[in-house]
């Protein structure tokens, strides 16, 4: 039996870039933020999220979800945490 090739999505470099913007956004206010595959399967229903780890705050994105939905879970997420994504103003010379 012939085995199927998985094709893998290529990442859009601007799209990844908001991201990971995203995420230095997060992280200056505390957060660290991880793509995980989370659990899936019969009966489990995959959701990003975040946790808190001892004093570490988390935020897990699953890498199987779709560039935009991951830019939105995170613009979505850092509001509702209350975190400003502006840039940081550089200090004056």
């Amino acid at each position: 039996m012939p085995t199927k090739k998985r094709i893998v999505p290529l990442k859009d470099p601007k799209k990844e870039s908001i991201f990971k913007g995203l995420a230095c956004a997060l992280d200056r206010a505390g957060f660290v933020v991880r793509r995980e595959k989370l659990k899936a399967g019969p009966g489990w229903r995959v959701v990003s999220g975040s946790c808190r780890a001892e004093t570490q705050k988390l935020i897990f994105v699953d890498p199987r979800l779709p560039q935009d939905d991951q830019i939105i879970f995170l613009r979505a997420r850092a509001a509702s945490l209350g975190v400003s994504l502006a840039e940081p103003e550089a200090p004056a010379a």
